[in-house]
């Protein structure tokens, strides 16, 4: 049950009787709620610490509404902020208070991102600064299990900022990832307009759900949520943010306007919004309880390259978690926004086992128009199936299997029935790869041209599924399939791996 403590227009000083009971503690709840009001304070005195208690259920909120911190104390206390750590699971995190350093965390592996880089450093040493509003990686080891930790410091309050960094303004995301977090020992809502103020940042954040084994998404100006993550960041939070395209830094501050009280669990729920003409896809299996999205939105105000303003990349998750991703243009996808849905229009859908074994795609079609039609591709199978009228297709797969497995058909190829061998051609790139998917019956020739006419290579097809590997220069490529019913042409991008 929720309690709510709110102080107004005055101060309360917790006062020990004896100077010797300086273990004592004032204790705020798990799940209790305090707040104060502009004016009002708390002050600890003779011994007595002010703790905000957390434990698998929650952690106890403290909303300051004063330009600075209003929670003071005496050189024999201390204000500390605890922490739930569960056990074998990662946790995205940042520091709520001034001056704590990593040696919070000594017994496990903190680990720190680099946008330049784009790769994660283990932090060992126990002096390093858990700077304000800096986000970190955090994994538990069995050996520890599940605890609960401490940081100690002045909580912070008023107006925390961070700079942030894209390494190359035009290369594609992840680049431009930086990893922050919330600065408070409260929520935040990213939807507050008074509260954040950012310069160069996109209005996606990228937060870890530990219930799916993935990072889940969240779009505030178009609603968009994605492995069930929405506006609400916790307590203690870290998420991903990113500089826009064609920028090379960025800042982002926040305020105590976009403080709240939510006692949501950093570990998500589930819970999915409809959003119009959009398609929610996701994986799961009975082998473990972990699960993936994506979806495939479109919007006029949209375009086929990847759009800060409403696209979100795929960020990898769990080794042992399924992933689901679109590939498009030479970006991995979990939010694809397009800007119109053309008639046999075709979209990648790449698949990520995490174990072997059966699994269960979804299609959740309630945001799409009437009369739209879907086909699911299994190049794999060489069968097509329907996911209007039938949403739901198990599938077996195993780790190691190609990626590029699934094609997202927007209309019926004409003639065609479900689970039938498909009757047109697909090709596509993932990677430094050219896939070639052609019927059974097809004999013919493919040649792949660049963007100045020029011939760069040409193969005779004696298979339906082919695989290229172009050991060129990353760009777009023109690819001609020849047969006797005529030519048809193709223009793809083309990564350098």
């Amino acid at each position: 049950m929720k309690r709510t403590i709110t102080v107004l227009l005055f101060g309360i000083f917790f006062l020990g009787m004896l100077s010797n009971l300086s273990a004592q503690c004032v204790k705020v709840k798990t799940l209790t709620n305090l707040t104060l009001e502009n004016g009002s304070y708390v002050r600890t005195e003779n011994g007595y610490d002010l703790v905000l208690e957390a434990d698998q259920n929650g952690s106890a909120s403290l909303v300051d509404r004063n330009s600075t911190n209003h929670v003071t104390h005496d050189a024999s206390t201390e204000t500390q902020d605890q922490l739930y750590v569960e056990d074998s699971k990662w946790h995205y995190i940042s520091s709520p208070v001034q001056d704590e350093v990593s040696g919070a965390f000594v017994d496990m592996y903190l680990y720190d991102w680099d946008e330049d880089s784009q790769t994660w450093s283990w932090n060992s040493p126990v002096y390093i600064p858990l700077t304000p509003m800096k986000g970190w990686a955090l994994w538990s080891p069995s050996s520890v299990g599940s605890v609960t930790r401490t940081f100690t410091g002045d909580f912070n309050s008023g107006n925390q900022s961070y700079s942030l960094t894209r390494n190359d303004p035009n290369a594609a995301c992840p680049v431009g990832a930086n990893l922050i977090g919330n600065p408070y020992p409260s929520s935040l809502d990213w939807e507050s307009t008074s509260g954040w103020t950012t310069t160069n940042v996109g209005p996606t954040i990228y937060m870890w759900n530990s219930s799916t084994g993935n990072t889940g998404t969240y779009n505030k100006n178009t609603n968009t949520s994605q492995n069930g993550i929405d506006s609400i960041i916790p307590p203690k939070q870290g998420f991903f943010v990113t500089v826009n395209t064609g920028s090379t830094t960025g800042d982002i501050q926040v305020g105590n306007d976009a403080r709240l009280h939510d006692n949501s669990q950093v570990y998500k729920s589930g819970e999915e919004n409809i959003i119009p003409n959009a398609l929610r896809l996701s994986v799961s299996s009975a082998m473990n309880s972990y699960s993936d999205e994506a979806l495939v939105v479109f919007n006029q105000e949209a375009s086929a390259a990847y759009d800060d303003m409403f696209d979100a990349f795929k960020i990898k998750g769990l080794e042992a978690a399924p992933q689901l991703y679109t590939y498009w243009n030479g970006v991995e996808y979990a939010v694809n926004t397009l800007k119109k849905m053309d008639k046999n229009l075709s979209i990648p859908l790449y698949f990520e086992a995490g174990v072997n074994g059966v699994y269960t795609l979804k299609a959740n079609t309630d945001g799409l128009p009437d009369g739209t039609e879907l086909y699911l591709e299994d190049t794999q199978t060489g069968k097509y199936y329907d996911l209007i009228a039938n949403p739901e297709h198990d599938f077996s797969a195993s780790k190691g299997d190609e990626a590029s497995r699934f094609v997202l058909h927007f209309a019926a190829p004409d003639g065609m029935e479900e689970s039938q061998a498909p009757l047109a051609n697909h090709v596509f790139a993932y990677k430094n790869e050219i896939h070639v998917n052609t019927p059974a019956d097809f004999s013919g020739e493919i040649k792949i041209y660049d963007m100045l006419g020029q011939l760069v290579m040409s193969k005779q097809l004696t298979q339906t599924n082919t695989i290229i590997r172009m050991d060129t220069p990353a760009d777009y490529y023109i690819v001609k399939l020849l047969s006797a019913s005529g030519v048809d042409s193709y223009k793809i991008f083309v990564k350098q791996y």
